[in-house]
C-alpha cells in the first residue's frame, strides 16, 4: 500500500550481512520471498559482490531510478550511486 512497514539500520563487516539483515526483514514482516521486490541504492552495481550475495537469496532485485535524472549522458554515473545506501523492498 505504499506504506513503510520497517526501517532499521544495520553495522555489516561483509556481504553477506546484507543478506542476513535483508532475511531477517523480511522474515519479521512475514514477507514471500517470491513476492518480494529488492530495489538497491548506494555505491553498489550489478557487478558488485553484494549484489552477487543477494542475488544468491532474492530473485526480484532491482536499481533506484529517478525519473528525469541524468548524470552528464554518461553511463559510467549510475543515478543510484548518489544516494545512501538502502535496500527497499515492497511485498506484492
Amino acid at each position: 500500500d505504499g506504506q513503510m512497514l520497517f526501517y532499521n539500520q544495520f553495522d555489516i563487516e561483509n556481504e553477506a550481512d546484507v543478506a542476513y539483515f535483508t532475511n531477517l526483514a523480511m522474515q519479521s514482516l512475514f514477507m514471500e520471498e517470491a513476492k518480494l521486490n529488492i530495489v538497491l541504492s548506494g555505491l553498489i552495481d550489478i557487478k558488485s559482490a553484494m549484489h552477487n550475495v543477494l542475488t544468491m537469496y532474492f530473485s526480484n532485485i532491482s536499481f533506484a531510478e529517478i525519473q528525469g535524472m541524468k548524470l552528464l549522458n554518461d553511463d559510467r554515473f549510475k543515478v543510484s550511486y548518489y544516494f545512501d545506501h538502502y535496500i527497499n523492498m515492497t511485498h506484492q
